[in-house]
């Protein structure tokens, strides 16, 4: 016989969201779903993003303050798949404690980069002092920062291990969703960039996968001439 069970063990934090100011309306009709998941204010303003990926320095370095600030009202929990750890098979009498890894996942993307792009080409003007290419580049480049991706990260867990039982660490990766209003000073000007989905990695947790294993005693019942003992048939009793 065996049985199985799962047991949390662990949650590892990444980054959140921080809005500043209420949303522009989202690009499409199809950003303007509410999902029913909503935040108080006095959640919300503990969350924070990562910061912008500066991959373009002189490009970047033009846009200042960048800030996406989610509409509440778009907010939604979304649960990554299960992915297998690190595993182990205690087949002794005593309990074991042993070191066991799985993987986490930490960043955030912006999943409709291209949509975005495409409404920035459409909707901005020059300024001053930078042409109307080279504005919408910098603007561009301000949201790319917000596209870190996911990164796989290794972390080990250390469990101890009831006899005859093999544990195997289960992860999920936590995300949320949310169409925001990305906001940058370009020359002096504060430019808003609309119905920006981001996705972001908010945690991931590793519970215990635990099923008993099953063991020979080691000894027969024996016969009518040796009733105590015997070698034993390899059958558990």
């Amino acid at each position: 016989m065996h049985f199985s069970k799962h047991r949390p063990i662990h949650s590892s934090h990444s980054s959140h969201y921080a809005p500043l100011e209420a949303p522009n309306p989202p690009l499409g009709d199809n950003n303007k779903e509410k999902f029913g998941v909503h935040y108080c204010p006095e959640q919300l303003s503990d969350m924070t993003f990562v910061p912008v990926n500066i991959f373009l320095q002189k490009i970047t370095d033009a846009a200042k303050d960048v800030y996406p600030t989610p509409d509440p009202e778009t907010i939604k929990p979304e649960i990554g798949q299960v992915v297998d750890g690190g595993s182990y098979t205690n087949d002794s009498p005593e309990p074991v404690v042993q070191e066991l890894s799985y993987t986490a996942y930490i960043g955030q993307t912006v999943t409709n980069i291209d949509e975005v792009k495409t409404w920035i080409d459409a909707n901005i003007p020059a300024t001053k002092a930078l042409s109307n290419e080279e504005l919408k580049a910098v603007l561009k480049a301000a949201v790319e920062g917000l596209n870190t991706g996911f990164t796989a990260v290794v972390r080990t867990e250390e469990v101890t291990i009831a006899p005859y039982t093999t544990v195997t660490l289960k992860a999920t990766t936590n995300y949320q969703t949310s169409v925001n209003n990305v906001s940058a000073t370009v020359d002096g000007v504060v430019y808003n960039i609309p119905g920006v989905n981001i996705k972001v990695a908010l945690n991931t947790t590793a519970t215990q996968d635990i099923v008993s294993i099953t063991h020979d005693h080691g000894h027969g019942h024996g016969n009518g001439n040796n009733a105590g003992g015997g070698n034993g048939d390899g059958t558990a009793y």
